[in-house]
């Protein structure tokens, strides 16, 4: 502690004399350190610990060699570990003018031999020998500080004949003992005179092995107002209270009692403690208040970490404890029950249960019932599977609270029914629940809240209509930070509240980043208000479409070079057994036998040979478009008519087939005519084809059906016209055609 700067430790040091545990006190350091040390009320604790003595530490300038370091009025000699074997001389000068205060700790200072050893702290008001090893202070070593106030002697190996000598200390009024090494064995009688420390207000003890505890050995301290002796294996057997009338605050945690002393005078009834303000007691082994209690002033009852599981109706009284405004009850992580106006009492204000792991569940809808409470800290507890009624319920009873901490405590949803009843509430922590989402104005109701802190939970964005603008300008602390910001269109009206409000905004820890891409800052998110003019839902809709026309435009182009491929596998891979092409021939009327589709510059060959081998040989009648075509018709018309009265289809391809549109035409058109008359095409081929460019259907024709190739040899042109016969064979069947 000695290396925190003095601010920072005496901050830590106060919150620790609030919290009644070291459990409790280091999960106060942590929300320090967290930056949510302002869950305790203000003033709840206003006495400070003797180890806050102001040091010079590393802000002052060096005053004696490299040992010390002085400001004003302080001196650290502190963290020589042996090297500086005496108090230096501090001559003043302009700026350090009179050194009053002394930090002489972690010196590995073992002993005081004599008053010599002081005669140049004769000027200090407050002196630190902490952490020294000290095992032995001569009798007299402090005769000649007559201006002393403040002494501290923590962690020493010191024997109580060795605190005896620090007396007489005329103005001594803070003397601090914690781990001075004292016992084992109880606070000697004699060691505390008359006269020894008239002005001695506060003594702490703790940490050391008395054992018992005496109250009357203390009776010769006048003005003790506060006394602590935590942690030294005391028990309620151990323990013997005495008339105390100055005593404002003791403390007791740590040790194995089982009830709070004695407070009420044997023979007469009257208070031991009448003016006891301040009781800590947590960490003891508490279970209940059985006992009558004589306490007419205490105002804050520290019951932390103690083994209490069930408070009972009435447990804090106004009988018991009648100017009661504070109970602290951290880290109690026993309790199972909560019972209807557990807390009942007139002047009841503050109520902190934090680190005690609640469940809603096992709380009365009225546990909080008939007690003016502005103050409820609850953080730390298990409300996650709490419903938000039971919630409302409960708040239902406070209707004056100002201030409500419920942070870590696994809040998944809230709504605006839980906060309906605390139309005072100016101060509400929700840190590091798992919130996904605010409801619309969720917080609208709540016309006087002031702070509000929801760091590290899960919301991923924050919308115009979180917050009405009355709720916006009425809020003086907004903390949002270490949240999951969805850096997207609907995070640019936040954006901007937050860069043009920066005096609201809590910065935190963990900051305003965006979860999406973690490596930028939420200030520096550079997104176009153009791009959002469209809802994201509109863009995803967008996208999608483009994306499945993207898809269905490179497939089609893709295949369609391939289409009647495809469609001619198909065709043959399902082709039926001809039923429909025998009965199209048996009771339909044809004017022909055989359409023949062929360019125009092939005619010579139409004429010469396949006119001569077909019609003049095979009796057959065709159809040639230049000799049968109708005159006057539209040549689709003509096409499909042919085609129509054709009993076959006889394809003639070459070089000017592949040329010409009409041909290809006519075979895209005879090729729907077979396939929708599970019928097959006749394909010749009078040129080479290997060496042409041929269309794609004439390509897909090709390599699937089987064609006859022409060639003007002898031998090679019989073959040519028997394989045309063979594929007539429907038409040149005499049943057939009969």
């Amino acid at each position: 502690m000695a290396d925190l700067p003095g601010t920072a430790r005496a901050f830590l040091i106060l919150g620790i004399l609030v919290l009644s545990t070291s459990s409790s006190a280091a999960s106060f350091d942590w929300h320090v350190r967290r930056g949510h040390h302002n869950m305790l009320p203000k003033n709840l604790n206003k006495d400070r610990s003797l180890s806050s003595t102001p040091s010079a530490g590393n802000n002052g300038s060096f005053c004696f060699e490299d040992k010390c370091r002085c400001t004003s009025k302080q001196a650290d000699c502190s963290r020589n570990n042996g090297t500086l074997t005496f108090i230096p001389t501090f001559k003043p000068n302009y700026t350090t003018p009179r050194i009053s205060e002394l930090d002489f700790s972690f010196n590995d200072l073992l002993s005081i031999p004599d008053a010599e050893f002081m005669k140049n702290a004769t000027n200090m008001t407050s002196l630190n020998l902490s952490h020294n090893k000290l095992a032995y202070i001569a009798p007299g070593a402090f005769s000649s500080l007559k201006k002393l106030t403040k002494l501290i002697l923590d962690n020493n190996h010191l024997r109580y004949q060795d605190v005896a000598a620090i007396f007489p200390a005329p103005r001594l009024n803070k003397l601090q003992l914690i781990s001075a090494g004292l016992g084992p064995g109880p606070i000697p009688d004699n060691l505390f005179k008359k006269d020894s420390a008239p002005r001695l207000f506060q003594l702490r003890l703790d940490n050391n092995r008395l054992i018992s505890l005496n109250m009357s050995t203390l009776t010769p301290l006048k003005r003790l107002e506060i006394l602590t002796a935590d942690n030294c294996g005391l028990y309620d057997s151990t323990v013997t209270s005495v008339a105390m009338p100055k005593l404002v605050k003791l403390s007791l945690k740590s040790n194995a009692m089982y009830d709070l002393p004695q407070t009420c005078d044997s023979h007469n009834g009257v208070s031991l403690f009448p003016r006891l303000r301040k009781l800590l007691f947590g960490g003891t082994m508490l279970k209940s208040l059985p006992g009558k209690y004589c306490l007419p002033a205490l105002t804050m009852l520290d019951l932390s970490d103690t083994r209490i599981n069930r408070f009972t109706t009435d447990m804090f009284n106004h009988g018991k404890f009648p100017r009661l405004t504070r109970l602290s009850l951290f880290n109690n992580r026993r309790i199972q029950q909560i019972e209807a106006f557990a807390f009942r009492h007139p002047k009841l204000k503050f109520i902190a249960l934090m680190y005690s792991y609640l469940s809603l569940k096992n709380v009365h809808d009225l546990a909080f019932a008939s007690c003016p409470l502005i103050y409820l800290q609850v953080s730390h507890s298990r409300l996650g599977s709490d419903s938000p009624e039971k919630f409302s319920k409960i708040m239902a009873s406070v209707p004056k609270l100002q201030v409500l901490m419920i942070g870590s405590s696994e809040i998944r949803i809230i709504t605006k029914d839980m906060f309906n009843h605390m139309p005072k509430l100016r101060r509400l922590h929700l840190y590091q629940n798992m919130l996904t989402e605010l409801p619309d104005g969720v917080f609208d109701q709540l016309t006087n809240l002031t702070e509000l802190d929801l760091s590290d939970n899960e919301l991923t964005t924050i919308g115009p209509s979180t917050f009405n603008p009355q709720t916006q300008s009425g809020l003086q602390k907004l903390d949002l930070s270490g949240n999951k910001f969805r850096c997207d269109c609907s995070i640019l009206w936040f954006k901007e509240w937050y860069l043009s409000h920066s005096e609201l905004f809590e910065p935190g820890y963990d900051g305003y980043f965006c979860d999406n891409d973690p490596r930028y800052p939420l200030s520096k998110l550079m997104l176009r208000e153009q791009v959002c003019y469209f809802s994201q839902f509109t863009y995803k809709i967008i996208i999608s479409v483009i994306s499945m026309f993207f898809i269905v435009f490179t497939s089609a182009t893709a295949i369609l070079p391939y289409r009647w491929h495809i469609r001619l596998l198909m065709y043959e891979a399902f082709r039926g057994s001809g039923d429909a092409r025998y009965k199209r021939l048996r009771e339909g009327r044809f004017d022909y036998d055989v359409f023949v589709s062929y360019a125009h510059e092939d005619l010579p060959w139409i004429q010469q040979q396949l006119l001569s081998h077909l019609e003049s040989g095979l009796n057959l009648k065709l159809c040639i478009h230049q000799r049968d075509f109708m005159v006057g018709e539209n040549i689709v018309d003509n096409i499909v008519h042919c085609v129509q009265s054709s009993k076959k289809v006889l394809m003639v391809f070459s070089r000017a087939f592949v040329a010409s549109q009409w041909c290809q035409f006519e075979l895209n058109y005879c090729l729907r005519h077979v396939m929708d008359y599970d019928d097959a095409l006749i394909v010749t081929c009078i040129d080479d084809m290997t060496s042409l460019k041929a269309t794609s259907a004439m390509m897909a024709v090709l390599k699937i059906t089987t064609y006859i190739q022409w060639d003007c040899s002898p031998q090679a042109a019989a073959s040519f016209w028997g394989r045309i016969q063979l594929a007539l064979g429907d038409i040149l069947n005499d049943d057939v055609s009969g």
